[in-house]
C-alpha cells in the first residue's frame, strides 16, 4: 500500500496511554448509537455502508465547543473537499478505470 500512496500513514496498536482508552470508548459508544440511528432510518442492515457514511458526517459535523469548526476542519487546517484527487494524490491522474486505483 506504502508505495502506491507513500504519502498514508497506517498505525496499528493500542493507545499510548492507558488513561486516554475510556475517552476513546466514549467516543466509539456515541459513533454506535449514531450508526444504530442511521440504519433505523434508512431501514437498512448494510452496517458497513453505513458506517462510511455516519463517520464522514462525525469528521465534518461542527462542534460549538470549537467555535463551529469539524473536526476535519481543526486536523487539517482546511475545510473538507470531496473530490478524488483529494483523497488518492497523483495517482488519481493515472488510473484508466476504478480497477486502476
Amino acid at each position: 500500500m506504502n508505495e502506491v500512496f507513500p504519502w498514508m500513514q497506517i498505525v496499528q496498536g493500542r493507545a499510548r496511554k492507558p488513561s486516554t482508552q475510556g475517552s476513546i470508548e466514549v467516543s466509539h459508544k456515541a459513533f454506535k448509537a449514531a450508526l444504530v440511528k442511521w440504519l433505523d432510518q434508512n431501514r437498512s442492515d448494510n452496517w458497513i455502508k453505513g458506517a462510511q457514511i455516519v463517520q464522514c458526517e462525525v469528521n465534518h459535523y461542527p462542534m460549538c465547543s470549537c467555535s463551529g469548526l469539524s473536526p476535519h476542519t481543526i486536523y487539517y487546517g482546511k475545510p473538507h473537499t470531496a473530490s478524488y484527487s483529494a483523497l488518492l494524490g497523483p495517482s488519481f491522474k493515472m488510473a484508466k478505470t476504478e480497477y486502476g486505483l
